[in-house]
């Protein structure tokens, strides 16, 4: 959640003490703000004071039994954002539990959330316009994925309604109480679909079900690792959040497409891209019990003022983009 939409009483993850609740929220104007570039973000917006959790890597001494300099780490502490280069910042991927909101006559397991992942990727929420019928969650897929999906499909034990379309092959089910479930907790339309908190917390054979299912389906494979672009923000930042849980560094851009195109005879403005890399083997990350540690590698001043937001709660830190700051 952008932080401008954080209120008061809302629940934010802090640097050690789990989830706390907003006391106060505050906004300034400020020419000086500055944003930061880095693994993990494709950019935080903050005052130059604003501080980080950081840490730098180091070249130790010579290691004659591995006949190498061994790279070394050291965590730093509390630095501002202006000195903040050559460091590195830590991106968050443990966690504490929260409740997960109870579903009607369905039973959590891995293969509920490898298809929530399929609908993160691949779904949809839909209702007829009055709102009043065809309440539905959907997920497509390619033609020839229809085979391998079908079996997780039926695992659920849900009425689903299928339909080959021109494009790929659809289920659907009808069902009111799923609806507002998917839309309450993951959203609706591309743009806003996200993971909500409790995901994070809650065991890791459902976080790598639910992984699994939206790299399947939205996903495609690099030389190190996935690749996934996405016009939802917090659903890329969620994906990071989710994979620094199970031990694996991501790095996070953005793309401005600054363009018109037609889709099916139809003009659409394009919305700006997100995209994640996610890494089997990492190079210069440093993965820790934590998350991990990654490297800030730009600054730039916003040259222009702009409101800042900033949080008032009962901790010392909270998390950016799933970076941990300083409350």
């Amino acid at each position: 959640m952008p932080i401008e939409s954080v209120g008061i009483g809302d629940l934010v993850l802090t640097g050690s003490d789990g989830w706390k609740p907003v006391l106060e929220t505050m906004t300034e104007k400020r020419d000086d703000a500055i944003i930061l570039h880095g693994q993990g973000s494709n950019g935080i917006i903050c005052a130059p004071e604003s501080m980080f959790m950081a840490g730098h890597r180091f070249q130790g001494p010579w290691d004659n039994a591995n006949r190498t300099y061994p790279t070394l780490f050291e965590k730093d502490g509390w630095r501002s954002a202006s000195n903040m280069d050559a460091h590195m910042w830590l991106n968050v991927g443990r966690i504490p539990e929260l409740p997960i909101p109870s579903l009607e006559n369905v039973v959590f397991d891995e293969e509920f959330f490898y298809f929530v992942g399929r609908f993160l990727g691949d779904g949809w929420v839909w209702e007829s316009r009055d709102g009043s019928t065809n309440q539905q969650v959907g997920v497509c897929c390619g033609f020839r994925d229809v085979e391998s999906l079908m079996p997780h499909m039926k695992a659920l034990g849900w009425k689903f309604s299928e339909q080959d379309q021109r494009t790929g092959h659809y289920w659907r089910c009808y069902d009111k109480t799923k609806f507002h479930w998917f839309e309450d907790n993951f959203g609706r339309g591309a743009i806003n679909k996200h993971l909500p908190g409790w995901t994070f917390g809650m065991k890791k054979e459902w976080r790598q079900a639910l992984l699994q299912g939206y790299w399947e389906s939205d996903g495609n494979p690099i030389r190190n690792g996935m690749h996934a672009t996405s016009i939802s923000r917090k659903l890329i930042l969620g994906i990071k959040t989710l994979e620094a849980g199970l031990g694996r560094a991501s790095s996070i851009s953005s793309h401005e497409p600054n363009r018109v195109c037609l889709i099916e005879g139809r003009r659409v403005n394009e919305r700006t891209n997100y995209l994640i890399n996610t890494y089997d083997r990492i190079r210069k990350s440093i993965i820790c019990d934590r998350g991990y540690w990654a490297h800030m590698r730009k600054r730039e001043d916003m040259r222009e003022t702009i409101t800042m937001h900033a949080l008032t709660l009962e901790a010392d830190s909270y998390m950016v983009d799933g970076i941990l700051v300083r409350a």
